[in-house]
């Protein structure tokens, strides 16, 4: 939580200096009769783009995301993005260790509570947020209705989402009958993954931020106050 409040805080703020702020910079800087230092004129061209185009920028950027947001409701799209999603470095691996950890633990619950397989797995499906894994599950449960196990399908099919060791395991599960206990092994397991990711994650992230967020203060300051000096040290003389 606390990187995504820092994150959503800059963009605010930032929303709100190239907005309100950077656009009235323009008319002030350009009555200076001094020669403004580079940080100066690189600040003062994003501000005159802001405050010519600012509107507009602004309403790209809405329309963009509506636009990405209704071209992920076609099935085909979504399906895509999903699967693009899981191969994100660090995220996408965050992203399949929570499906897992899902699909494990609800599986092995509803397995545990006497439910069928084939519509202990259509149940799971529904319950994973991720279509690419939804579809995976659909098709094991329609091959274990053929009289498939769960671990030849996952290893003849080659399903990308789910381990070796994932589908190695659930093999032995339903070979000893103890696949309950293995789902929810696997559940525990994975769960233990994702806090360690999220934390390793928070812990890069929060330098990386402070940084990034100090470095832009920097500049914005330098910028604003670099010409001033020199026009009060120019008065002096």
């Amino acid at each position: 939580m606390y990187p995504g409040l820092v994150l959503s805080a800059t963009v605010v703020m930032g929303g709100f200096i190239s907005f309100f702020i950077l656009p009235k910079l323009v008319d002030f800087f350009s009555s200076f009769q001094v020669t403004l230092p580079l940080s100066t004129q690189i600040l003062l061209g994003i501000a005159n783009i802001m405050k010519l185009y600012g509107v507009f920028i602004l309403g790209g950027i809405i329309a963009a995301f509506f636009a990405c947001v209704a071209l992920l409701q076609i099935p085909q799209i979504k399906f895509l993005w999903h699967t693009i999603s899981l191969k994100i470095p660090v995220f996408g691996e965050l992203l399949l260790y929570q499906e897992l950890a899902r699909f494990s633990r609800n599986f092995g619950i509803l397995l545990k509570s006497g439910i069928p397989s084939p519509r202990g797995l259509e149940i799971t499906a529904h319950t994973l947020s991720n279509v690419r894994f939804q579809h995976d599950v659909r098709i094991i449960a329609q091959k274990l209705s053929g009289g498939n196990s769960i671990g030849a399908t996952m290893k003849k099919e080659n399903f990308q989402e789910f381990p070796g060791i994932v589908v190695k395991m659930i093999a032995v599960g339903e070979k000893t009958g103890k696949l309950e206990d293995v789902l929810l092994y696997l559940g525990d397991y994975y769960e233990d993954e994702i806090e360690g990711i999220s934390k390793n994650l928070s812990t890069m992230l929060e330098p990386i931020l402070l940084v990034g967020i100090g470095l832009a203060v920097g500049f914005v300051a330098l910028s604003i106050i670099s010409p001033i000096y020199e026009l009060t040290g120019s008065i002096k003389k």
